[in-house]
């Protein structure tokens, strides 16, 4: 790699000829040179470069080239001392006798000075490899004005130079031609590069300018550096797209004028790429050009409807190079068949007759509320395989879903009852709901299929049953629970019906899997509290049926659960005694082991004691819940409490077991302890039981 400087070879001087750049803006109005001008008012030119060799990568290649300098006095070169100075200044200083005149002579001295170190030059190259050899002639180097030139007064200077270069390619993919100013303060030059096509422009930086052809083009670069690239290399086939019709299409509408768009690129400078179109069908075929052409296909008289229309797009770039896009579209002049649509509905307005209908035959549908209803059914195209199916409703904002089989569930709207209405408000009669329901179907060529069905929306849903437990007039809660004794009492005032006037409702009430009597078929009056009496003590469930005006009742009764806490008082009920005679053999001769049942009917805990005979230990009986009540939880005890007024009671059971001998005390107390050991563990078995029974 190696920099190019085009050195002169002979130099024809012209003294006091003409300029053959006019820049007078360089100039104030009095004619003094304004050095505080911008470089690109100080120096002024072009440079042309062509490459007349093949320009392939590992090849020789050759060219020739021209340039044109025009420079201000006012501009000093970086090539001669004291560069603060002026170029006249420097001049006379370095070849000249300080006298502050220019002279003819001096300027000769300067002129050979030039020529002889390769100074006056075009910017060099830089192009893959060592350049071989250099051919330069400078011509034209002239001066304005008469010698000698006072040093300070406004005076230009300008020369041409020409000559020939070659050189070798190394095995690059693209050549990189790097275009160096030369260090006599050519900055701002236009350079034109003309290349051997099919070989063309590709890349520079973004900061230079570019304009021209791929293989005839001009690069300026308008700020100071030392250089730029340009990269260049052999010509490679433009890129086409088509943007409409779109190829994801298989027809376009026969009856509509149609635009025909490509997008086109290509590598380097893209522009110059030109494109031809043909159209045809088996009856003919019209071509056109451009990137963006339209026609009317109903308007081509050699064309029918139903064809097939074959678009072939070919795009050349500069250098003749095609890129070929084909594709075809059918010539579609008829919208979508929907040749049935089936679903079980009403068809019409309040049918409640639902069966399988083909709805394309109904005016309007009637479909119960509240229930999925599946529709599915037959579309075709001539063209187009699959159809855009879209459905569209008010049932809920926006709603819509695509496809030609559908699964839907239309609700009563707002003015139906609802929980969150206030109570009074919500036993009111409400009118159904009525909705829209749209199906839209459409072909790739843009027509389309529609249909429109009103939705009457029939009472499908049975009341909303919200009852209340209440123990003597107040509500069960965490806090108030309903005990044995207690009056057990039933609200329904917070219950409704969605469509139906609370009092066109009819109730049915069964207790434990009874019948209540007096409550079956009855009115709202009726049902809306009513009494369940005493209820024992433990699980109760009361079944609610409800049906509302339009025939709608609950699949299922609804269940509601009762619990019923035992009083809150210590009762204790011997259930049973008898003698454990699988523990004979582990008692001493003329022992028994008794076990004695009993249970705790009473919702509070207390102490109580254990005797067999007159022996007594103390115990702690625990509050009965409904929970054990439910499950017969027992503990086997034998005692004697008293209750919250001190009032002693008793819990006897003659177990039938008799004693051969007399015990002592030490005996009875030990078989006593034996018992309560005994017993002790069974009852807190059974209650484990309940409870794991309960969960």
């Amino acid at each position: 790699m190696a920099l190019l400087i085009l050195a002169t070879k002979s130099i024809e001087l012209q003294v006091n000829s003409q300029t053959l750049i006019d820049d007078s803006s360089f100039f104030d109005s009095n004619g003094s040179g304004n050095n505080s001008s911008s470089n690109d008012t100080n120096s002024h030119g072009w440079t042309e470069l062509t490459f007349t060799g093949p320009m392939q990568a590992q090849s020789n290649y050759d060219g020739n080239f021209a340039t044109y300098i025009w420079q201000n006095m006012a501009f000093p070169s970086p090539f001669l001392d004291n560069q603060s100075m002026s170029l006249d200044q420097q001049i006379d200083s370095q070849f000249g006798n300080e006298d502050g005149n220019l002279s003819i002579f001096e300027w000769q001295l300067f002129s050979n000075h030039s020529a002889n170190q390769s100074l006056l030059s075009i910017p060099g190259i830089l192009l893959d490899s060592q350049i071989i050899s250099v051919n330069v002639t400078m011509q034209n180097i002239t001066f304005e004005g008469a010698f000698p030139h006072i040093i300070g007064t406004a005076a230009n200077y300008s020369w041409y130079a020409s000559g020939n270069f070659s050189g070798y390619r190394a095995n690059l993919p693209l050549a990189q031609l790097s275009v160096s100013h030369s260090p006599t303060g050519i900055i701002h030059h236009p350079v034109t590069i003309i290349l051997n096509s099919p070989v063309e422009y590709r890349y520079s930086p973004p900061s230079v300018e570019v304009f021209g052809d791929p293989s005839n083009f001009t690069v300026y670069y308008p700020s100071i550096s030392s250089y730029y690239v340009v990269t260049f290399g052999d010509n490679t086939l433009p890129s086409s797209q088509l943007v409409t019709p779109s190829t994801s299409h298989t027809s376009i509408d026969w009856v509509e004028e149609q635009h025909f768009e490509v997008s086109t690129s290509d590598a380097g400078l893209n522009h110059g790429i030109s494109c031809e179109w043909n159209f045809s069908t088996p009856t003919g075929s019209v071509q056109k050009s451009g990137k963006n052409v339209s026609l009317n296909p109903s308007n081509i008289s050699i064309w029918e409807m139903g064809q097939t229309l074959q678009v072939i797009s070919t795009c050349n770039d500069y250098h003749g190079e095609s890129t070929i896009i084909n594709h075809s579209w059918g010539l579609d002049g008829q919208a979508p068949s929907v040749n049935w649509l089936n679903a079980t509905v009403g068809c019409g307005e309040n049918d409640d007759s639902f069966a399988e209908e083909n709805i394309l035959n109904c005016d309007s549908l009637s479909i119960p509320a509240g229930t999925r209803i599946e529709i599915f059914g037959n579309i075709s195209d001539d063209f187009t395989p699959y159809p855009l199916a879209i459905w569209s409703s008010d049932k809920t904002p926006n709603w819509w879903q695509e496809g030609k089989q559908i699964s839907i569930i239309f609700y009563q709207g707002p003015q139906s009852n609802s929980f969150d209405d206030p109570v009074e408000e919500r036993y009111l009669a409400r009118n159904t709901s009525t909705n829209v329901l749209n199906f839209t179907v459409s072909d790739d060529a843009g027509h389309v299929w529609q249909r429109t069905w009103d939705v009457y929306l029939l009472d499908n849903q049975p009341p909303s049953v919200r009852p209340n437990v209440l123990a003597n007039d107040i509500p069960v809660s965490s806090s108030h629970s309903a005990h044995d004794g207690d009056e057990i009492s039933i609200s329904l005032n917070e219950s409704f019906d969605d469509i139906s006037a609370i009092g066109d409702v009819r109730w049915w009430f069964d207790l434990d899997s009874e019948p209540l009597e007096g409550m079956q078929n009855v009115s709202w009056q009726e049902a809306r509290y009513f009494s369940l009496g005493k209820l024992s003590g433990g699980y109760h469930w009361v079944n609610i049926t409800s049906q509302d005006g339009s025939g709608n009742q609950n699949i299922e009764p609804y269940p509601l659960f009762i619990m019923v806490q035992p009083i809150a008082e210590l009762d204790l009920q011997i259930i049973q005694v008898h003698r454990d005679e699988s523990s004979d053999l582990s008692l001493s001769p003329n022992m028994v082991r008794l076990l004695v049942t009993i249970q705790n009917n009473g919702g509070q805990s207390g102490p109580f004691q254990l005797c067999v005979e007159k022996q007594c230990v103390n115990q702690t009986a625990v509050a009965a819940t409904a929970e054990d009540l439910a499950y017969g939880a027992d503990t086997t005890v034998l005692v004697a409490w008293f209750d919250a007024n001190d009032e002693l009671h008793f819990a006897e059971m003659e177990s039938g077991i008799s004693i051969n001998r007399e015990y002592s005390a030490v005996e009875k107390f030990a078989m006593g302890a034996v018992i309560v050991t005994i017993l002790v563990g069974l009852w807190w078995r059974s209650k484990s039981a309940s409870e794991g029974k309960t969960k």
